[in-house]
């Protein structure tokens, strides 16, 4: 069974747990993670309706740039399945911080296969804003559940059909979104690893 991972696409200054006052904890290569991170998912802002992205995305937006600018936390954390990582992108060019003073974390849905994974993590690159970096990377990636979404609940809250939303895409699909992640960690090594 795939185990809940985490991917890291390594490089973290070390300045930013040394600028913070958010405690930090060492992960394998080295780095240096904030242990407290502000939460982007929709469910954190309740005068959201339920499938109400807009709302959640613009509090998402004021929220991370409140925790970087006036709070002082440098670790964020976003998903595909919350739809705010264009706000959190666009938060984090705005709170004026470097790319390597923040720490993003994100998530790809699931149990989804080799190709839909490495296509997830390109996605939150570009969704975040990362390509406008010189050397572009996600801090974290996550397997954010171990089974899949019904592509009919994709995104959808209600309905009959969808109050068993999740099903088991079985052992082979498990190994390959393990394989892929494990393969993006090595392109990290060599594409996305500020020296």
């Amino acid at each position: 069974m795939l185990r809940l991972c985490w991917l890291m696409l390594p490089a973290i200054a070390a300045k930013l747990c040394s600028n913070s006052s958010i405690p930090c904890v060492q992960l394998p290569h080295g780095v240096q993670m904030p242990m407290v991170a502000l939460g982007s998912w929709r469910g954190s802002y309740k005068d959201c309706a339920d499938n109400n992205y807009s709302c959640a995305q613009e509090h998402a937006r004021q929220a991370v740039q409140s925790w970087l600018q006036s709070v002082g936390g440098t670790h964020v954390d976003t998903a595909n399945d919350y739809r705010t990582q264009v706000q959190v992108g666009e938060a984090l060019k705005a709170s004026g911080l470097a790319r390597e003073e923040a720490f993003v974390t994100t998530k790809c849905p699931g149990a989804i296969g080799f190709n839909a994974t490495l296509q997830c993590i390109e996605d939150n690159i570009q969704m975040l804003g990362f390509y406008s970096e010189e050397k572009p990377y996600i801090d974290l990636v996550l397997v954010h559940f171990p089974f899949a979404i019904k592509p009919e609940c994709n995104g959808v809250t209600g309905g009959s059909e969808c109050e068993a939303p999740y099903y088991d895409p079985g052992s082979e699909v498990h190994r390959e979104t393990w394989a892929a992640m494990e393969f993006a960690l090595r392109m990290g090594d060599q594409r996305f690893r500020r020296e």
